[in-house]
């Protein structure tokens, strides 16, 4: 008897917590888990290399509100893979982007800062975020100050082919966690 080759329920779990120097700070996500239904490898999207195949992309509204305008500074944590990729399960990659920047009601340009080089991060540029990145709210290549800040996190979780051969129901995870930073 042939069993199914069935991939399971994929979860994403979230922790926010923040206090950014002496104002308080807080995080709030619109979901802090995301639960993939129970599909089979072949129910998967496959990427145009060929390589990877993707659950789906999920999106997570994240607002971060300070009870005094402040710079806000925001670090994505999560376990890292090859090339300091999000690891999701054990060879797959986790891969966030960010869209749709606001700072206290306005649009507002993201600054990347990932190790100690600064990537300006425009409305048509799309990074996927790795552990250990901050990003901070810019305008005119100044950091600016906010009580508010809102985004949008694309979340996609994508398997290496051989990941998908499987015998029994296999679950894959990922942590991600998200908090603010003291500013100096």
């Amino acid at each position: 008897m042939k069993l199914p080759n069935y991939l399971a329920l994929i979860s994403l779990l979230f922790s926010t917590y923040g206090l950014a120097g002496s104002t308080f700070c807080s995080l709030s996500l619109s979901q802090h888990r995301i639960d993939y239904p129970l599909q089979s490898r072949w129910q998967l999207q496959q990427q145009a290399a060929g390589m990877q195949r993707s659950f789906g992309t999920q999106n997570v509204l994240l607002m971060a509100n300070c009870s005094e305008s402040q710079a806000i500074d925001l670090q994505i944590l999560g376990t890292s893979g090859q090339y300091q990729t999000l690891l999701f399960g054990k060879k797959g990659i986790l891969q966030v982007k960010v869209r749709d920047a606001h700072l206290d009601g306005k649009p507002v340009e993201l600054m990347l800062q990932r190790g100690e080089t600064m990537i300006p991060m425009s409305e048509n540029k799309t990074l996927s975020l790795l552990s250990g990145d901050r990003l901070k709210a810019m305008e005119f290549g100044h950091v600016v100050t906010g009580k508010k800040l809102f985004m949008q996190l694309e979340i996609e979780p994508l398997l290496p082919s051989d990941e998908l051969r499987v015998a029994s129901l296999t679950t894959h995870e990922a942590t991600l966690t998200l908090r603010l930073l003291p500013v100096l």
